[in-house]
Order: C-alpha cells, then structure tokens, then sequence
C-alpha cells in the first residue's frame, strides 16, 4: 500500500485512512466497510485513494471480516481505468460520428442482413431502421450493380483487407443514388462495417461536364466546318463549272450533229459529279454530331484521308507534309474525334503561321517512358 500510494510505513501508520481515500468515496467507502464488519460476506469494491504526488490511484478491494478484524486485499488498477476511460471516449467519439455523420455506415454480415445502421440511411435514402434491418440488403441493389458489389464483399471476406466500391442504392420513393463504398472486415471474419457516401451531386456534375465537353467538341468540329467553308464554296463553283461546261459542250456537239466527243464529256461531267459527292460526303461525317465510337484505327490511313480537307482548311499559303513511319500499329480510337483534333490543330498552326510555311504531320510508333 506505501509503495502503490508513495507514503512510507511510517506516514501511512500515523495518518487515519479516511485522509488518504479520495472525498467523494468516503462515504461509500464506510457504507462498504460497516457491512463488512457486519459479517457479510466477502467485499468486492473500488474506490479511490490519494497519491503523495497529488495523484489519484484507483484501487479494487477484496475484504472479509473475522473475529472483529478486518483483512483487505487492494489491487491497482489505475492503468485499468485510464485504458477504460480512452475507451469510452473512443466509444462516444465513434457514436457522435456514428449519429451526426452525413455518410451511411451500417455493421452487416456475410449472409447478407445489417444488424446496425446510422441515421445517415434514413437521411439520404428514406428507408427507416426496421425497413433496414429486416431485409437483406442486396434488395437495396440495382440488379445491374449486384455482381459488382457481391465480388468486392467476397475479395474483401478472401484477402482480410478494405475494399471500395460504386453501386446503386434504392430509395424509399423509388429512385436511385449512386453510392460510393468503403468496406473492411471485423477481425472475427463474419461481420464488416461499410461507410457509404451519396455521389448523386457528384455523378450529376459528371453528367454536366460530358454534357459540356460534348458540346466543346460539337462546337469545335462545326468551327472546323466553318473554316472549310470558304474554300469549300470556291471548290464547288469549278466542279459545278466543269459539269454545266460539260453539259453545254454536249448540247453544242447535238446542235451540229457531233456525237464522237459526247461520251468524254459524259465522263467528264461524271467525274466532277462524283468529286463533288465525295466532298459532299466527307464534309457530312465530319460534322455529324456522334456518340464516342472507339474502334481499330490504322492512323497512317485515317491523316491520308484527311488530307484532301486539311489542304482546303489551311490554303495554298500553307505547305502540309506527311511522314509515316514503318511498323505504325493500329490504335483503338474514335475516328471522327481523332480526325476533329487534326483538323483543329492545323487550323490553329495556320493561324500561328500568316505569312506561309509548312505544317508536317508525322506518324510513329511511341513507346511510354522514352
């Protein structure tokens, strides 16, 4: 008792108990003490007793009373109690966090049922705790998202370690929220804690940012087009040219009765027809508006077709050279976007270019890291 409270024998036989005990025990602790001296049974009781250094010990008592004499058994347990004390205040932080948090967080099992949920689901998903906890929560699942969740629990229940993961999440009026996941095992291995935040304003600003880039794009491919247009106008008046000369030309050789050169200019007239369809052509895929389409792309192949447009965009002041390298692979891309950049950044290299130049586009294989 001297060397737990650091009194020495002497201090402790010259001063009464009721000294060292701490105030606010006192009373409990006489209440313990006369029904021990009563002949009770065998006491089991804390209180709390003064250091020397102005500390407080916390000590558990064992005590029996014989023959009028009391004997006591007192054990330490300070350290106990400070460990029990950062628990419960562990505990209470996690339930503050448990109750006000604006995440979901539940305690479920590998057989699929919550024993435990935040207010957080009511708040977000309208579902009240007993809806909650009586029905298994893959019900609260998209169909389409199931496997994926299903396959993130069962890595997690495999490895022992977190897991993260997206999924959609009914609501009590209906709708879905996009949910994001984290999920860690408890360590006997049946039962995991999952905190979910709502992404709904997250994916809505997803959706508006696609939204947007498309329209970026759109916007982009049809300021292609415009540049286009000048010299597109001057391509079409000689085609058109070439037609109605081929046409005058064959009324002409009818009027004097001249049928040998009618099928020349037949031929001819077609050719312009046909130059003028492709164009036609071309210049209707390159500005329809189109849903990303990635496919296998010889790049080499896509900027020889491009040509025919770039050298129309850019003007006779402006050289365009190509250089492609053997061993070129093909590339998984969308065409029309691929062809869209093109034509975007030789517009922009003819504007950075007013007095004429050269403009070479080269093609090779690219190895990451070099």
């Amino acid at each position: 008792m001297a060397f737990t409270l650091g009194w020495s024998g002497e201090d402790l036989s010259s001063r009464s108990i009721w000294e060292m005990i701490y105030p606010e025990d006192i009373e409990r602790t006489r209440v313990e003490a006369t029904a021990i001296a009563e002949g009770k049974s065998v006491s089991r009781f804390v209180n709390r007793w003064l250091h020397r250094d102005g500390g407080i010990r916390w000590i558990s008592w064992a005590a029996v009373a014989k023959d009028g004499v009391m004997f006591c058994s007192g054990r330490d347990i300070t350290e106990d109690k400070r460990q029990e004390a950062e628990l419960q205040a562990r505990t209470a932080e996690r339930d503050r966090l448990w109750t006000l948090s604006q995440d979901m967080f539940a305690r479920a099992n590998l057989a699929g049922m919550m024993s435990a949920v935040s207010p957080g689901w009511t708040t977000i998903l309208g579902w009240s705790e007993r809806e909650l906890l009586t029905r298994p929560y893959a019900t609260f699942m998209h169909d389409d998202d199931r496997d994926v969740t299903l396959a993130a629990l069962a890595q997690m229940g495999e490895t022992g370690l977190p897991s993260r993961f997206q999924n959609r999440i009914a609501t009590s009026d209906g709708g879905w929220k996009w949910i994001e996941w984290t999920v860690a095992p408890e360590l006997e291995g049946q039962n995991f804690i999952a905190v979910g935040r709502d992404l709904s304003e997250v994916k809505a600003r997803e959706a508006e940012l696609s939204a947007a880039q498309d329209n970026l794009r759109q916007s982009q491919k049809m300021e292609a087009v415009g540049q286009l247009t000048g010299g597109l106008a001057h391509d079409f008046n000689n085609l058109l040219a070439g037609i109605s000369g081929s046409l005058e030309m064959m009324n002409r050789r009818l009027a004097q009765g001249r049928l040998d050169d009618i099928e020349r200019y037949i031929s001819a007239a077609n050719q312009a027809t046909r130059r003028a369809a492709a164009l036609t052509q071309r210049l209707l895929a390159f500005s329809r508006r189109q849903t990303l389409d990635p496919q296998v792309v010889k790049i080499d192949a896509l900027v020889d077709g491009m040509l025919e447009l770039i050298y129309r965009s850019v003007g006779p002041e402006i050289k365009v050279e190509t250089n492609h390298q053997n061993g070129l692979w093909s590339n998984f891309v969308d065409a029309g976007q691929l062809e869209n950049a093109l034509l975007n950044l030789c517009i922009n290299a003819r504007d950075s270019m007013p007095n004429g130049g050269i403009i070479r586009i080269v093609t090779e294989p690219h190895h990451r890291g070099r």
